[in-house]
């Protein structure tokens, strides 16, 4: 679910205001440092703002000031509160005991979750190089299979074979040095 839902859903006049829940990320048990067995919860951030600035683009900085302009979390703020905006409270700003004091009200049973799911969300492949073939490649073999006009075994194996096809054109090392830098990101040490 988008935080975002929470502005619709507990809207003081919406039917649903306090009737819904939320859950955490589902996971499951592996063995663990010391033999002791973890939970083990993944998942992926499949939706993130992004902005990109082009190195050839001709107002550079003023496109970076608009980036830091609508990345301040007061901005993000305002955005979200506004009635069907896509703006989510997904920032740790606005969750947890820092959250502004203005969204105590709105954000109902979703986000009392979402600190901690967001803590075992791991980015998808973007930032690799050719991140949205990956990603498309993936979901046309996991579509197939959902659909059952393929097995879900040979999605996975046809998957494999496409990524590392993928990957040899792009070349191995490159993709280990981009996964590295990418890593460094990622909310625990666990994977």
């Amino acid at each position: 679910n988008f935080p975002s839902f929470a502005n619709l859903i507990q809207d003081p006049k919406a039917a649903s205001r306090n009737k819904w829940e939320t859950a955490p990320v589902p996971g499951w048990y592996v063995d663990g440092p010391e033999g002791k067995k973890i939970l083990n919860r993944r998942s992926v951030n499949l939706a993130s703002w992004c902005l990109a600035v082009s190195n050839h683009s001709k107002k550079r900085d003023l496109a970076c000031c608009l980036a830091a302009y609508m990345a301040d979390p007061w901005v993000l703020l305002e955005g979200m509160l506004q009635p069907a905006t896509w703006h989510d409270m997904s920032r740790y700003c606005h969750v947890g005991f820092a959250a502004p004091a203005q969204l105590r009200d709105r954000r109902g049973p979703l986000l009392s979750y979402f600190e901690e799911n967001a803590s075992v969300l791991t980015p998808m492949v973007t930032g690799l190089i050719a991140a949205t073939e990956y990603n498309v490649t993936l979901s046309k073999n996991l579509h197939a299979a959902m659909v059952g006009t393929m097995d879900p075994v040979k999605a996975l194996e046809t998957t494999e074979k496409q990524w590392e096809e993928i990957t040899n054109r792009v070349g191995r090392q490159k993709q280990i040095e981009a996964w590295k830098e990418l890593k460094k990101w990622y909310p625990t040490t666990i994977i």
